[in-house]
């Protein structure tokens, strides 16, 4: 159980980074 929790908070984390990485360009321009 706590294995699979915090595979899906990294997974979270993960797509949390990559969003603001793909929009802070976007906002920027």
């Amino acid at each position: 159980m706590s294995n699979s929790q915090s595979h899906c908070r990294s997974v979270n984390s993960a797509k949390f980074v990559f969003f603001c990485v793909f929009f802070a360009p976007t906002l920027v321009l």
